[in-house]
């Protein structure tokens, strides 16, 4: 009977709890998302949902949460609690954490995962989806995602964004570099870690053992790349692929001059200004670069470059949502990306809009540039949201919303902002 009593208990302490927590993030998704991708998933999508994320699993908690109409699981970081014992990193999934997870997924009659961000966990996450809805893509893609080498060779072979390179297994295939500059980075790493610009063969040694000491240690075997650099803007384009068919839902420059050789971030504008001809080209590519390496299903981050002679050089494909993009994509289109990116999983209805606002995100590295920014800003009565920041050299981010054409061009012809106007 006391243990009787004891389950009810928590039961309704459960269904209390579970109501609190939905209660709370429908609000917010009628608003901003602090964590869009989770709240969409807690909206809409209780029942058979699994969310992965690049947190330590070794001390993780699932957290399930029962009543009589949903089950909800999601992995949390809790100290107190060795659920899924035997788990290491989720971007370090082997084999045996495959079936372990597998074995959990299906126990709890889940079927569908999602993935916020996070290179290394896009195996596990395909391999869940062909195993428990068929919505996973190939191996090929898998690898293509996964590995720069694989990815660019494939892009090759098929006359996709050609780019020269040389695959580095040892320091003596350095002496196969005969082009410069190149970009030398991990085949298999995320985030710019272990990416240097070299500009001459002189540095080229040095480069390499600071390529090797800053890239991201994990259980993925991996060899080097030397690519050739390109000269000219850079974007990114986020978006999903539904059924192999590209959906795009933002375009976004991204600068690091005067940040090399290490490619800290400089500048991001969201929606980036664009002739309506060079943003068609640029679709055009990244959708021949899916359909190179297989992608079908997901959403997509890629990167690219554009020459002198106005071609578009793919210089990253990845199965996945841009890291921390999610959330500025959603309020600058109108669009919930991670919303898109269930519905396209769960084989229903995408559609797309985009409202064209604009945001800008300055990188700094010292106070007084910031204090440079913030004069001029203050003096033109342009709001602006300053926060501190810690990624890798920059210490201070200044956030600029709502912004027409005429203001970003002001911004950009007092700081040297090389954005083009249209």
């Amino acid at each position: 009977m006391k243990h009787l009593i004891i389950r009810m208990g928590l039961r309704i302490c459960n269904y209390l709890a579970f109501k609190f927590i939905v209660f709370y993030f429908k609000k917010k998704t009628n608003k901003v998302y602090q964590n869009s991708f989770i709240c969409a998933v807690l909206s809409d999508y209780l029942n058979t949902t699994l969310m992965l994320d690049s947190k330590e699993l070794e001390d993780a908690e699932v957290w399930l949460i029962t009543t009589k109409k949903y089950n909800f699981y999601n992995l949390l970081l809790n100290k107190r609690y060795k659920k899924l014992k035997g788990m290491k990193f989720v971007e370090d999934y082997g084999d045996e954490q495959r079936a372990g997870l597998l074995a959990f997924c299906q126990s709890k009659n889940i079927k569908y995962i999602f993935l916020q961000s996070g290179d290394f966990m896009v195996p596990m996450v395909n391999y869940l989806n062909r195993q428990l809805n068929h919505k996973g893509n190939s191996e090929f893609a898998i690898q293509c995602s996964l590995d720069k080498n694989m990815m660019r060779n494939a892009l090759n072979k098929k006359g996709v964004s050609e780019l020269r390179k040389v695959t580095i297994y040892s320091e003596k295939d350095l002496e196969k570099v005969d082009f410069f500059p190149i970009v030398l980075k991990p085949a298999v790493g995320t985030g710019s870690e272990g990416v240097e610009l070299v500009e001459e063969s002189k540095g080229l040694r040095l480069a390499y053992q600071k390529s090797i000491n800053n890239m991201r240690k994990t259980e993925f075997n991996t060899v080097f790349l030397a690519e050739e650099f390109i000269v000219g803007r850079q974007f990114d384009v986020e978006g999903i692929i539904h059924n192999g068919e590209m959906k795009s839902l933002c375009i976004v420059e991204e600068n690091y001059e005067g940040f090399f050789p290490n490619f800290d971030m400089n500048w991001y504008l969201f929606n980036a200004i664009l002739p309506k001809a060079v943003e068609n080209k640029i679709l055009k590519v990244v959708s021949n670069a899916l359909g190179a390496c297989e992608i079908q299903h997901g959403g997509f981050h890629c990167e690219l470059r554009i020459n002198s002679d106005g071609e578009i050089k793919i210089i990253e494909l990845s199965n996945r949502m841009g890291g921390s993009f999610e959330k500025p994509i959603s309020e600058l289109t109108g669009t919930n990306f991670c919303d898109a990116y269930i519905q396209s999983m769960l084989n229903k209805t995408v559609s797309i809009t985009n409202k064209g606002e604009m945001m800008l995100d300055k990188y700094f590295k010292d106070k007084e540039s910031v204090e440079q920014w913030t004069r001029y800003l203050e003096r033109m009565g342009i709001t602006y949201q300053m926060s501190n920041v810690f990624q890798r050299n920059n210490k201070f981010k200044i956030s600029l919303t709502t912004m027409d054409r005429e203001t970003i061009y002001k911004i950009s012809h007092k700081f040297g902002l090389p954005i083009e106007r249209v």
